[in-house]
This record gives C-alpha cells, structure tokens and sequence, in this order.
C-alpha cells in the first residue's frame, strides 16, 4: 500500500468489514496499491475472528505496522451497544448498517489522530490522494449538498434526535471526522 506518511499525522482511516466485503475490498487494497493516501494508520474491524483472519491474509505485509485488524467484538468489549443476540437493534434488523456506523464512530473518538476517514468496501481511489485534499487551514475538506438524496433519513434522523431535519448534506462515505467531536 502506498499508505502515505501524512505529513502532519492527522488523519488515520477506519474500514468496517464482514464476510460479504471481502471479494469486494480487494479492490480497494488494489487502488491502496497504485495511488497514494495520507493516513497515519488504517484501522480494518472485521465483523468477527474468521472474517478478521481472512481478512490478515488479504493485506500486504508491506502495509507494516500502520493497519490494525481488531473485530468488532474486540472493539467495543463485547457486543455492540443496543445490539440483541439474534442480531437486532430494538425491531430493526439492518444489523450491519448500524454496526458500522458505531464502529467510525468509536474508532475516530478513540484515535490520537486530528481526524478520521471512514471507507466502505466499495470506495474506490481514482487518484493520488494529498493531505491538503483532506485538510485544509486544520479543517476537514467536505462536500455541502442541499439535502434532497436523503431526505427520509434527514426527516427520521430529526425526528429521533428531536431536532429541525438538516437543510443540507454532507458525505457520506469516504467521511472526514473530527476525532474531538464524535
């Protein structure tokens, strides 16, 4: 991986992944191998021991010391918050969506990094990637839409959180995080 020493150590990237992402994440670890990104360490939470120990046998050793495989059991010392035994969250059975999110969530609070990137199996680099292209003047480089691709989960998300719905959208995945605000 051309895993690029970021030039200030402020960003780190997290990727959580099961069973299903892993034909899928080899393409990622191919862009990994041709275009550079700045990361100060790569975080891979694999959705158990046998995903993690596929997963080991995916990543290049010359990815050195700087990726981290751990799964998510491990992550949150035991299972996920909210999370019941057969795999649900209160009546929702979308376990993995939710999982993943709380795992960005957790890795990017706990990081000494500035920030956090969150992946997805399916993100793809196309280029060279800098640190000014993450980071600029010490604040995440985002993009700002008007919210109309998500309108139903800025509506529910509102409704949750008993505030007004967001009137604009930001990235979803690739997302830069501020590791002091999550």
């Amino acid at each position: 991986m051309r895993l690029q020493q970021a030039t200030d150590s402020t960003v780190c990237g997290v990727l959580p992944l099961c069973a299903g992402d892993l034909d899928r994440v080899r393409l990622l670890f191919a862009t990994f191998e041709r275009f550079s990104l700045p990361l100060a360490s790569l975080h891979l939470v694999a959705s158990n021991v046998d995903v993690a120990r596929r997963l080991e046998a995916r990543v290049p050793a010359s990815w050195g010391a700087r990726v981290e495989i751990t799964t998510d059991d491990a992550l949150f010392g035991g299972r996920p918050p909210g999370l019941s035994p057969d795999g649900l969250i209160g009546r929702i059975a979308h376990r993995g969506w939710y999982v993943q999110q709380m795992i960005k969530l957790l890795v990017a609070a706990r990081a000494p990094q500035r920030f956090c990137l969150t992946l997805d199996a399916d993100v793809l680099l196309v280029r060279d990637v800098q640190s000014s292209d993450l980071v600029e003047r010490g604040r995440a480089r985002t993009v700002v839409l008007p919210a109309l691709r998500h309108r139903v989960w800025a509506r529910v998300s509102g409704q949750l959180l008993r505030v007004p719905p967001p009137s604009i959208e930001l990235g979803v995945t690739p997302c830069l995080l501020h590791t002091r605000t999550c």
